[in-house]
């Protein structure tokens, strides 16, 4: 409580106005003057005196304020050096996925990340891919995972894996009873896919790259993988999207995942970062954790093949310079 007066009796003493005091202090005025009072009352002193100017200091005042100020000094000396501020402060990491990736790769990834890094403060900004390689040149995020590779030279891709796409339906859904379904039978029905209307999306792309490029029916693009589930949940057509943002309803019976008996759809996902700006200490902790979760599930796959021609799946761990096509966002 005194060090509190002598503070307040300091800085009545610096603007010679209680209200300004008030001010700096972030205290009511009515505080600042009760406890101006209770401080000339412990020491028995009156220590200011009203003016036509404000406040003014009495003889007492000023011997006073000159006791005080080394005692403020030390204190202030004393947060300085053992304060909250001189504790080592967190360090922060911005990382960026697209949908896909934010929901199936970087939630385990930055559960590893966060035990050998409990004090990193990270921040992960979800969106498609041209926003989050938005986000990367303006440094608002150091690195990302997205599927399908960046466009600009200023960005380094490496290959992070191989992905499947699956089509989706309610289990009650006609083709859910099939064992098999053909190219023409999924010609036949409307498609739910990313992208909007502006721009094709990776799937789209495939998909015009397939032997049902003529008769392709999309009946929806949607922003988000949720989206897609959404959709196919009130029956507007077959979603297509990458296997793991479906897994979990898949396992639970809620969709159906069709068999193509002629038709295989593959994506990519990458690690990228900037091509002319070095990481910081975090990135490149966590870029290694994230080559090293790619080359155990590389690693596992091979084991669990026994093809030689699909033991790349994941292709080989290079850097790859941007590809300069007219392929746009993530699935």
């Amino acid at each position: 409580m005194i060090l509190k007066q002598f503070l307040i009796f300091a800085a009545i003493a610096k603007h010679r106005n209680v209200a300004r005091a008030s001010e700096e202090l972030q205290i009511s005025q009515p505080g600042v003057a009760q406890e101006l009072k209770l401080l000339e009352q412990n020491f028995g002193v009156k220590l200011v005196t009203k003016s036509g100017r404000g406040i003014d200091l009495t003889d007492a005042g000023w011997r006073f304020l000159n006791q005080i100020t080394p005692i403020l000094s030390q204190v202030e000396d004393l947060n300085r050096d053992l304060g909250p501020s001189a504790a080592p402060k967190a360090e922060s990491l911005a990382i960026g996925g697209t949908y896909s990736t934010s929901t199936s790769v970087l939630p385990s990834v930055l559960a590893l990340f966060k035990k050998s890094h409990p004090r990193a403060e990270v921040a992960l900004r979800t969106g498609q891919r041209r926003f989050v390689e938005r986000l990367l040149l303006a440094t608002e995020i150091e690195i990302a995972l997205v599927a399908g590779a960046p466009r600009s030279d200023r960005l380094v891709a490496e290959l992070y894996r191989k992905s499947k796409l699956v089509a989706i339906v309610p289990k009650h859904h006609p083709l859910a009873q099939k064992p098999k379904v053909s190219v023409l039978e999924l010609a036949d029905t409307p498609l739910v896919i990313r992208g909007g209307p502006s721009q094709k999306s990776t799937t789209e792309n495939l998909l015009r790259a397939s032997p049902i490029q003529r008769s392709l029916n999309i009946a929806m693009r949607c922003d988000s993988p949720e989206a897609i589930k959404l959709a196919v949940r009130e029956e507007m057509g077959v979603g297509i999207l990458y296997e793991d943002a479906a897994r979990a309803e898949i396992k639970k019976g809620e969709f159906k995942a069709l068999k193509l008996s002629d038709m295989k759809l593959e994506g990519e996902s990458w690690i990228v970062y900037r091509r002319d700006k070095a990481l910081s200490s975090l990135a490149v902790d966590f870029l290694k954790l994230v080559r090293d979760c790619r080359d155990k599930d590389q690693r596992r796959l091979a084991a669990a093949l026994s093809v030689d021609g699909e033991k790349n799946f994941y292709g080989r761990s290079l850097l790859f310079g941007p590809p300069h096509s007219d392929e746009t966002p993530d699935v």
